[in-house]
């Protein structure tokens, strides 16, 4: 499933790089498959396939990109807010 454009995506980070909310600004298909442009909040933009955008999250880093529906629902069932 590729994300549509306005859709908030959430990184979980790993040892070298904070965690951090970015919103997708642009897909495009070339000859390696699609690839979604991430306008990260608070660093450098990111290229990634779709397929390593999860619609589950369990709290931890896998995968390293979820949406936002996702991420409110982890922390809605656990009522972490």
């Amino acid at each position: 499933m590729t994300p549509e454009i306005g859709t908030r995506i959430y990184y979980t980070g790993d040892m070298a790089n904070f965690s951090d909310w970015g919103t997708v600004c642009e897909i495009k298909t070339g000859k390696f498959g699609a690839q979604v442009r991430l306008a990260m909040d608070n660093g450098p933009d990111k290229w990634i396939p779709p397929v390593g955008i999860g619609n589950v999250y369990s709290g931890t880093c896998n995968p390293r990109f979820v949406t936002e529906a996702a991420y409110n629902a982890w922390h809605k069932e656990r009522q972490i807010w």
